[in-house]
């Protein structure tokens, strides 16, 4: 017998086939097809039925606007930055006090030994290494277990042996870990991609400040995500400064000297992104900053979730202050929209404070406004 069965499997019904048979059946039963009064059995199917069907629709859109966004993202090599690990050196010591006594035996220290600081933040040796008999330390390189920023603890913050050792030591890190980035927010990705997009109008203002972005400073991972190029000359034309002025922010409102240094050689790189002859000068952003206080009321049958709620207000608040560029102001109303869109439904009343009471936080054009502080209130 020759030949093969290939088995089907039938598709799911889909949300709205599932609301017309549950209709369908339920006025066979109370001979009321169209009884949609409030409360009524009917209505009450229908419209948790439609719910389903518009998050449905909701999914599939974002899905779609999603594919568009990366396949153009892929036209243009450019993908999202993940996290980096900090990295440093720990201290295995055999006490932390008075005269710390030497081993009597070689002690293996195997890698993925597994740290921590009192607040949780765990690291793991990468190596393999041996406290000789009689001695009474050593050292070893360790990473963040998780990438991000908060692996870039100061000195002296991992204290806590969590597993690995068959031999009692105590830890120390003597110097900073370091290398720590967080991953890169979607706008920041989107800020890349415009700029890469923009690059082929060069040495004009807008091209200038776009080919300084997404600059990577060598050995830190920090990265240009904001630039601005302005001429002074064209403002006010006795100024005394001809040229332009680039001024960039590696997303804290601020850039490091490292940051100034591979933008200038990027600049100046071959093909030149700016008009030869021209003078020209690299700032730092001047960061303006604005802190948010958040308070409101949920509706009921949140309460039990006010902490994913509370997450959700902060990575709405997060996403929009990243969004600001140079000169652009940070309002009020739209730190408000930004929280209604981020939890919508769940809060009956809202109350946003901005720097104490101003309705928007205002930056010079060489300028953005940053977050400094955010606090959230939810009853």
């Amino acid at each position: 017998m020759s030949g093969s069965i290939t088995p089907t499997v039938p598709a799911l019904p889909s949300a709205l086939q599932n609301t017309q048979a549950l209709l369908s059946a339920i006025a066979s039963r109370t001979q009321t097809i169209t009884d949609l009064n409030p409360g009524s059995i009917i209505r009450t199917i229908a419209e948790s039925q439609a719910a389903v069907i518009e998050e449905q629709g909701a999914e599939v859109s974002s899905l779609v606007y999603q594919s568009i966004i990366y396949g153009a993202y892929t036209a243009f090599g450019i993908s999202p930055l993940s996290g980096t690990s900090a990295t440093g050196n720990i201290t295995f010591i055999t006490s932390l006090s008075g005269t710390p006594p030497p081993v009597s035996q070689n002690v293996l220290i195997p890698s993925g030994v597994i740290l921590q600081t009192p607040g949780g933040v765990q690291f793991q040796t990468l190596n393999y290494v041996t406290l000789p008999s009689g001695s009474t330390n050593i050292s070893v390189g360790i990473s963040c277990l998780i990438p991000g920023t908060q692996g870039n603890v100061a000195a002296s913050a991992i204290s806590q042996i969590i597993n690995g050792l068959s031999y009692p030591l105590y830890c120390a890190n003597q110097a900073p870990t370091s290398g720590g980035t967080n991953s890169e927010l979607p706008s920041q990705t989107a800020a890349r991609f415009a700029a890469t997009v923009a690059l082929p109008g060069l040495a004009s203002p807008l091209a200038v400040a776009n080919a300084a972005i997404g600059v990577v400073a060598s050995g830190t991972g920090e990265i240009c995500y904001y630039a601005t190029c302005l001429e002074p000359w064209i403002s006010n034309p006795t100024a005394s400064a001809l040229g332009f002025s680039l001024y960039v922010d590696n997303g804290t409102g601020s850039a490091s000297t490292s940051l100034l240094s591979a933008v200038s050689a990027k600049i100046n790189s071959s093909p030149q992104y700016r008009p030869a002859g021209v003078p020209w000068n690299l700032y730092a952003a001047v960061p303006v900053t604005s802190s948010v206080s958040v308070s409101g009321v949920m509706n009921s049958q949140y309460d039990s979730i006010s902490g994913t709620i509370s997450g959700a207000i902060a990575s709405g608040i997060t996403s929009y202050y990243s969004s600001l560029q140079f000169n652009v102001p940070a309002v009020q109303g739209q730190i408000a929209a930004s929280i209604g869109n981020a939890v919508p439904g769940v809060l009956s009343s809202l109350s946003v404070q901005l720097n104490g009471g101003a309705s928007a936080v205002v930056a010079s054009p060489s300028g953005r406004v940053i977050l400094s502080s955010l606090s959230i209130g939810l009853q």
